[in-house]
């Protein structure tokens, strides 16, 4: 095959040597490596500079497809080709030439659906590449519209009639058929032979309208007026035949124009869109006013005293008439022409007020004093609580006298409760009546927000160390790492903080890290909640529950041993009943035999059972450390029966709670139980709600001490 030349000037000849490390080989190596052995004749790579303009042959190397990649193209297009896209520059690979390996069928087959074959003549999409810049006939499998398009468009566009841009052989989705109201007003003449059935709704194109009301010409795309009516009414331009008129469309509002304005302007010959202000005179009430015509029709706005925007011309809704209260506060000389007879009690304006009380004066409008819309009126600031009175009757003495209790009596200087409101901004020494500490904030926190010492609320630690974790919780401050925490202390820090703390498990000696608010909330060691073994195998089944070891299958497990597995183990393993005339082998979860008390399922009867012994357990509902209330029941295997509590409370949305075994009592016979229990949950007064999804056997006190108290138990 012969080297074709693609005429460009300032291009390299196929028989112009590069200089030495200027070839293409030397410069770009990886496209070198494309060069085809055998259908470029004579040149090699070391021969052809990278800005060749001659076509060469070239071999994919990347490709997995069975069939080899060949293709002709100009040096220096391939090169841009590769650096623009990032990829190998392999047309057929990329799907812009056709392959077996990446046809529009085995790319695309949802697409190919719609594949007009008969109009294609021959041409199947199994032989066209997917991003071919050949057009195709193609049928919408929706709408069974046929439209011509490019092949590297078939999988980026849909149907042009089902997208609003063409218009469908049988009109649906026409002008004329979607918005019979807008067609209406195509204009007859001026758009040629093009009428509202061979144009779609969201059309751009600008075509020809007459207004159906004033008969108004105008030009514009066919999207927009669709969305918006004749500009010529929009203006409020009256029409020749007044049928636009204010008269006309607001015969009502026509009504309350002043006599005076009826004289000289007649409604007939303005619109509801004239600026044109003008006099009104309420039919109601009488009132007079001035406005647009245009803001009464749009605004659809009526006597603005009516509403309670204006003072009346006889003033019967002045401040001094419905508020005399305001009135009577209201400044005599700092509000210049304004009076209680000439405005609302609920202006908006700034007005100065003179408190009756204590002769304060203050700005701010009657709206803020009126506090609408709940009709109260709120006082004087200063003596409500902004400074402190005169004669002191509103002091931090006199207000509140827990504060006062606290009010440090050294470390506020001279300053005493007699000197300041209980809500003041200014920051106090307080020292608590409870645990003695002493610390420093805003009275408007303590008094508005009933904020108490931060000491006793558990925010900080106390002076004396009374709330230190180590005092709190010393079972946890004995997993406070020794070493690993820095300066930090069990002595020195609260449990609940939000620090992340570095922890020893004191059974495991496992280390890990943790804040102090999730051990507090019962967050313990994580290797003994998984159920990692201890290198000492002191947490293995062999060594915790030896009665359950027992019943480990001797020769059905294997190498594996009870001393190899934690009771928190999840592994499945084989079982032998204990009882030799059973001899039943089963395999579960060492897990589910421990936590729920489970043994041979072939010999246990499960349910509770009336000529069985039984027992009526108690259980702690706990939230953190506050007893939330009292769950009771009956249960031949307590121990099993309360797992399935805690299984059950894990899936509700009070799984963040907890449930304690508190205490039990046994009963020979489980019929006993059951009327025990039935005398307790027919007592109502120790009766709780019920925890939806969870129980309905709750108490608000323990109901074994009750039942003791009167007798049921002892």
């Amino acid at each position: 095959m012969s080297v074709r030349k693609r005429r460009m000037s300032g291009k390299q000849h196929p028989n112009s040597i590069p200089k030495e490390g200027h070839s293409l080989a030397d410069l770009f190596p990886s496209v070198a490596k494309m060069w085809h052995p055998e259908l470029n004749g004579e040149y090699t790579p070391n021969q052809i500079k990278p800005k060749s303009n001659f076509h060469f042959w070239w071999l994919c190397q990347e490709s997995n497809c069975e069939h080899e990649h060949v293709w002709e193209a100009p040096t220096d297009r391939l090169i841009q080709s590769i650096q623009k896209s990032g990829t190998t520059g392999c047309p057929h690979c990329s799907g812009l030439m056709y392959c077996e390996c990446n046809s529009l069928l085995g790319k695309f087959p949802n697409i190919c659906e719609e594949w007009d074959y008969e109009r294609n003549e021959g041409i199947t999409p199994d032989k066209v590449a997917p991003l071919s810049n050949s057009k195709a006939w193609w049928i919408c499998r929706d709408c069974g519209h046929n439209f011509y398009r490019a092949v590297s468009e078939s999988h980026r566009y849909g149907c042009p009639c089902c997208a609003g841009q063409q218009v469908h052989s049988d009109g649906s989705n026409s002008l004329a058929a979607l918005e019979p109201g807008t067609a209406a007003e195509w204009h007859p003449s001026k758009n040629g032979e093009i009428g509202p059935e061979d144009v779609t709704v969201g059309s751009t194109k600008k075509r020809w309208w007459q207004c159906v009301e004033c008969e108004h010409e105008w030009r514009t795309q066919i999207n927009v007026k669709v969305k918006y009516g004749c500009p010529y009414c929009k203006a409020g331009r009256l029409h020749s035949d007044r049928r636009n008129s204010l008269a006309n469309l607001l015969p009502e509002m026509c009504e309350e124009l002043h006599p005076d304005i009826l004289a000289n302007l007649d409604p007939n010959d303005v619109t509801k869109s004239s600026m044109k202000r003008v006099t009104w005179k309420c039919k109601e009430c009488s009132h007079e006013w001035s406005t647009s015509i245009k803001d009464r029709a749009h605004n659809k706005s009526g006597c603005p005293c009516c509403a309670g925007q204006a003072v009346h011309s006889d003033g019967h809704n002045s401040m001094a008439n419905t508020h005399p209260e305001l009135a009577a506060e209201f400044h005599p000389s700092k509000n210049g022409d304004m009076t209680p007879q000439n405005l609302l009690a609920g202006t908006n304006k700034g007005v100065w007020w003179q408190c009756r009380g204590c002769d304060n004066e203050w700005k701010v409008s009657g709206g803020i004093r009126l506090n609408q819309p709940s009709g109260v009126v709120t006082g004087c600031p200063y003596c409500n609580r902004g400074n402190l009175h005169s004669d002191g009757r509103n002091s931090m003495r006199n207000a509140s006298p827990k504060l006062t209790s606290e009010f440090h009596p050294t470390k506020n200087g001279k300053l005493t409760p007699d000197d300041v409101i209980a809500s003041t901004n200014r920051k106090i020494w307080w020292k608590c009546s409870d645990c003695e500490h002493e610390w420093r904030s805003k009275g408007d926190s303590r008094h508005l927000r009933s904020m108490g010492c931060p000491c006793c609320a558990g925010q900080v630690m106390h002076f004396e160390g009374r709330n230190s974790m180590r005092k709190t919780h010393p079972e946890i401050a004995d997993d406070f790492h020794p070493t690993r925490n820095g300066k930090l202390t069990p002595e020195t820090m609260m449990l609940g903080t939000q620090r992340k703390l570095w922890w020893k498990c004191s059974v495991c000696e496992n280390e890990w890290r943790a804040t102090g608010s999730g051990r507090k909330s019962g967050q313990g060691c994580p290797s003994c909640r998984r159920g990692d073994l201890h290198s000492d195998r002191r947490n293995s089944v062999m060594n915790v529950d030896p009665d359950l070891a027992a019943e480990f299958h001797p020769t059905k497990n294997g190498k594996l041993t009870t001393n190899e597995l934690t009771v928190g183990s999840g592994r499945k393993v084989w079982w032998l009943c204990p009882d030799e005339e059973c001899g039943h082998s089963w395999k579960t979860a060492v897990l589910n035999r421990r936590n729920m008390r489970t043994g041979c399922p072939k010999c246990q009867k499960v349910g509770f059972q009336l000529d069985k012994p039984a027992y009526y357990y108690v259980i702690r509902v706990m939230k953190g450390d506050r007893i939330l209330c009292w769950k009771g029941g009956i249960s031949s295997d307590y121990r099993r029966r309360i797992q399935q509590h805690r299984n059950l409370l894990s899936s509700t949305r009070f799984s963040r709670y907890k449930l304690e075994l508190h205490e039990t009592t046994y009963f020979e016979i489980g019929e006993d139980a059951l009327e025990f229990e039935n005398r307790l949950l027919r007592t109502f007064d120790i009766r709780a709600p019920d925890m939806e999804d969870f129980s309905s056997e709750l108490f608000i006190e323990n109901p074994l001490e009750y039942a003791r108290s009167i007798g049921l138990v002892h």
